[in-house]
């Protein structure tokens, strides 16, 4: 059996971009966590230390642009090997990065599109086997959450370590949880390309 439409392309190139990306900004959120302790204690009598701040806000927040344009390049090829490994009602691979900008919608259709996407990419080791556990793609769903509530309350909390060390947690976590979600996806959307055509998936470069 082959697929012929739409053609399956493989995750490989934009899942290391991804974890690439992922990897920086979990780095960049790390290490701001000790230049916004440190500008939040010393800016009054070290000015440069609201500067350094202030540049490493600007490179954090291009380093999480970045992560978020490839991270939806990567969904929308994976929604789209979906499809091309015979997923049904599935959703247009444009739902990939829509629901994220509909208000409301955007809580929890984004996490319901990456389920189906899993769904629709488990390769079964043997006919009949069950459903395969979706927790990661929870666990992914619940820190993108906390994350992006927590983003818009960055100057409001006390400007403590023990308050600065729990904001930074769940970018980290989330860019682990983030990598670790792309390498089973790439896995299990390769494998059954491979049970289902019986060919060696083709590998193409990042369509950014």
């Amino acid at each position: 059996m082959s697929i012929a439409s739409p053609r399956f392309r493989d995750l490989a190139s934009l899942s290391r971009l991804l974890r690439l990306t992922a990897g920086i900004w979990g780095a960049m959120s790390a290490g701001g966590f000790l230049i916004l302790y440190l500008a939040a204690s010393y800016s009054e009598t070290h000015s440069d230390a609201a500067t350094s701040a202030l540049v490493w806000l600007a490179l954090w927040a291009l380093s999480a642009l970045v992560f978020f344009v490839v991270f939806l390049s990567w969904k929308h090829r994976a929604l789209h090997n979906a499809h091309a490994l015979g997923g049904s009602s599935l959703p247009s691979p444009a739902a990939a990065i829509y629901w994220y900008f509909v208000p409301i919608a955007s809580l929890w259709m984004p996490y319901v599109v990456m389920r189906r996407i899993f769904q629709a990419s488990y390769p079964p080791a043997s006919p009949g086997e069950g459903k395969p556990s979706l927790s990661l793609v929870t666990a992914w769903w619940v820190l993108w959450l906390l994350d992006f509530l927590l983003s818009f309350s960055i100057w409001g909390i006390p400007e403590s370590f023990l308050s600065r060390l729990v904001f930074v947690f769940f970018p980290v976590a989330l860019a682990i949880v983030t990598v670790r979600m792309s390498s089973t996806l790439e896995q299990w959307q390769r494998a059954k390309y491979q049970l289902v055509s019986g060919e060696t998936p083709i590998s193409l470069p990042p369509a950014l």
